[in-house]
């Protein structure tokens, strides 16, 4: 068994081309000798690309049904293709997305309103903070990009839970504002409730001032705010009376 292992080929001839190449050359195949393909990537792709030439309404029913029955497999896939693509070029990526747009307008309108219904608060906060990048522009503030996935994890670092009153949060709050010159980066944002975020409006006193805000309400993490107790209020340290009860 061992001199068998020991004497398995590393190359092996396209029958196409008959090249004799390395089996790296050759797709992978379950069911082909040594788990390859008989012929080599190169041929194959060319051989793909002249049936999409010749026959492509074949060639995208097979791919459309393959979708259809391997979507939990291609998902991961399709995602991380889709990801590399839009840091490769992402000008292509916007172009062929409004293609798209502009072809099947009915169908995207239809479903970007029936999301927003189900994704109300999600809408709300994902247009605000969009509207908060665009105004940090124009003002020449620090705009740093991130992903997604790494404003959940912010979001996720303060307890996925309002900064101030500790109950759910709906809204993204720059602790800082961007009308005083605060950045639309991941370290000037929170999550916050809506009658959190639109009681502070933009107020900022330093961030000296700021970090008293954390400590708003003593008391654990709770649903309602009428159970948590309202800390007195130090009036010195105040520059906007609109905000002014909420401060310690």
């Amino acid at each position: 068994m061992t001199a068998t292992l020991a004497e398995a080929p590393t190359r092996k001839p396209c029958t196409r081309c008959e090249v004799e190449k390395d089996l790296d050359a050759f797709p992978r195949a379950k069911k082909g000798l040594h788990g390859r393909r008989s012929q080599c990537k190169e041929c194959h792709n060319a051989h793909r690309a002249r049936l999409r030439r010749e026959q492509p309404e074949i060639v995208l029913a097979k791919e459309k049904a393959y979708r259809a029955a391997n979507v939990a497999r291609n998902r991961p896939y399709q995602r991380e293709w889709k990801r590399a693509e839009q840091v490769a070029d992402p000008d292509k990526v916007r172009r062929r997305r409004n293609a798209w747009r502009a072809a099947n307008a009915a169908h995207s309108r239809a479903w970007w309103n029936a999301w927003r219904a189900a994704n109300a608060d999600r809408w709300r906060a994902i247009t605000r903070l969009a509207q908060q990048r665009r105004r940090a522009r124009r003002r020449s503030n620090l705009v740093l990009p991130f992903t997604q996935e790494q404003l959940l994890a912010r979001m996720a670092y303060w307890g996925s839970r309002c900064y101030m009153c500790r109950g759910p949060w709906n809204a993204i709050e720059h602790v800082k504002p961007v009308s005083w010159g605060g950045g639309h980066l991941l370290a000037n944002l929170r999550p916050s409730c809506t009658s959190c975020n639109t009681r502070k409006g933009s107020a900022w006193n330093g961030p000296a001032w700021a970090m008293t805000l954390v400590d708003l309400y003593h008391s654990s993490i709770c649903t309602t705010r009428s159970e948590a107790p309202v800390p007195e209020v130090s009036m010195s340290a105040v520059r906007y009376s609109p905000f002014a009860r909420l401060v310690t």
